[in-house]
């Protein structure tokens, strides 16, 4: 597994949960990781988050507390 090259991502793994789930637990950081490890931009992703649930699959989803706060100004 590569390093992670979000600089918001490395300084929140040393900080508490702001939610019930570990950093890094959400696809949406999975996603983001990967973009970075390919020379992606942060600047130039905008995350939207659905459900993934079989009833609601696809519907818009609020992101956590803690992609929002991880990826600040680039979660819907």
């Amino acid at each position: 597994m590569e390093m992670p090259k979000n600089q918001y991502y490395l300084e929140a793994k040393t900080r508490h949960f702001l939610n019930e789930y570990p950093l890094g637990n959400c696809a949406e950081a999975d996603a983001v990781n990967q973009a970075l490890n390919q020379n992606g931009n942060l600047r130039d992703l905008y995350l939207y988050t659905i459900e993934t649930t079989q009833r609601a699959f696809g519907k818009a989803k609020k992101a956590c507390e803690n992609c929002t706060f991880t990826f600040k100004g680039n979660v819907a």
